[in-house]
């Protein structure tokens, strides 16, 4: 099996190659900015674009032009000429959005560096770059397989390298086993549940550094643009944002890779996020747990691993169909918001989201063969069985017994029925 796997070392430059890595990342993205306004102008006559080959060629011409463009390495800015042609066929291809501009200070500074020009001294932890020398770096662990390029960006707090390398090996299918099949639940109240009931709290890392950001953020507007202490204000906020991220990584890294790790198939959700964050009230709760990152991760682990990873449906009701007898809440049972805990006539009683998990898991076992499929499963509940677990309300919509006014927004009715007896009820 062939893939590719990432490794992240933190580089510690002194100041002449930090600044040195800072004009490079500038020249990339000069050049990016550069050649897509080219592009933009050369459809507006032509209604045609300009591909690599014809991008790669003007380089020579813009160096003698711009010598400063020099200073960067030759392969960075012939990297940023592929990059572009692979945006542009991807908006026509794939459906992706137009390459946009890059704005100094707001995206992200980096330039690539390819295999032949990085080599790496493990003993004595450094890494030679081109244009550079030789850097110190920081990692728990050294790089596999064969190096195929590396990129250099600027992460808010410091500067990182990301080494990309080829991994051939051998992997072992896992046979899924019924008793390791694992489903887990996402969640804001918890990050994930497993079908085994193990919980993950969510991190909540921009949540709990809002009031902080916001705090650095409006002291950055008031700040004169192009003076020291607007860029001084801009890294600290660049150093906040960072922590957000590297927090939130961290915690979904613990969390899919233990999951993966303790089963031998996972069952997740296929959730639509995109819709889902046009709640403004959910929306940035949503975005902070990171839902669609860690189905990404739980992918990839399971694919490194052996292991088969399964999405159920965005229809699926995991959450309305009782894990015990299959019966699916409809109407005025379903489970709301507010609803945390699960409660069904057969007797069980379960916090909602272990319920969802348990769910998936049969949805996994059945998708795997493991379990038989019921045709009733998932059907919505009989109305005879949920005339049964609700008072039937009478015409004025109530029970004869009367509701408390104060429970709803409307008053309680004057008129009501006489209460029916339990044999016209079962009847």
């Amino acid at each position: 099996m062939k893939y590719l796997k990432a490794y992240r070392f933190k580089l510690y430059p002194n100041k002449q190659q930090a600044n040195a890595f800072a004009r490079h990342a500038g020249a990339c993205r000069w050049l990016w900015n550069h050649l897509l306004a080219l592009q933009k102008q050369h459809y507006a006559e032509t209604k045609k674009f300009i591909f690599f080959h014809d991008m790669s060629k003007m380089l020579p011409g813009l160096k003698d032009q711009y010598e400063w463009l020099s200073e960067a390495p030759s392969n960075s800015l012939v990297r940023v000429c592929r990059n572009l042609d692979s945006a542009l066929k991807k908006c026509f291809k794939e459906g992706a959005g137009f390459p946009r501009f890059k704005v100094r200070g707001r995206s992200r500074e980096s330039f690539y560096v390819i295999n032949q020009q990085l080599r790496i001294e493990k003993d004595r932890s450094k890494v030679f770059l081109p244009k550079t020398g030789e850097v110190k770096f920081r990692s728990g662990r050294l790089t596999e397989g064969v190096v195929a390029g590396a990129n250099v960006s600027w992460t808010g707090r410091g500067w990182e390298l990301t080494i990309q390398c080829k991994i051939e090996q051998d992997v072992s299918v896992v046979v899924p086993k019924a008793e390791t099949v694992l489903g887990g639940d996402f969640g804001l109240k918890e990050l994930l549940v497993r079908s085994d009931g193990v919980k993950v709290k969510p991190p909540k890392s921009l949540r709990k550094t809002l009031k902080r950001l916001r705090r650095a953020q409006k002291s950055l507007s008031r700040r004169t643009k192009g003076g020291k202490n607007r860029a001084r204000q801009a890294r600290l906020v660049g150093r906040i944002h960072a922590k957000v991220r590297d927090h939130r990584r961290d915690v979904q890294h613990k969390t899919t890779s233990a999951l993966v790790r303790a089963a031998s198939a996972v069952v997740t959700e296929n959730l639509n996020i995109k819709g889902m964050v046009k709640n403004r009230h959910l929306a940035l709760s949503i975005s902070d747990a990171g839902w669609g990152e860690m189905n990404r991760q739980i992918t990839y682990k399971c694919e490194w691993a052996g292991k088969q990873h399964i999405k159920a449906g965005q229809f699926e009701p995991t959450t309305q169909t009782c894990s015990a007898c299959y019966l699916r809440k409809t109407g005025d049972d379903k489970l709301r918001l507010q609803h945390r805990t699960f409660r069904c006539d057969c007797g069980l009683v379960m916090d909602r989201d272990l319920n969802a998990a348990m769910n998936l898991r049969r949805l996994g076992l059945q998708a795997l063969g493991l379990q038989h499929v019921n045709k009733d499963v998932g059907q919505a509940m009989p109305e005879r069985a949920a005339r049964r677990k609700r008072r039937k309300a009478d015409a004025c919509g109530e029970a004869s017994g009367g509701r408390v006014a104060s429970a709803t927004l409307s008053h309680a009715s004057r008129k009501q029925e006489p209460a029916r007896s339990s044999t016209e009820l079962s009847g």
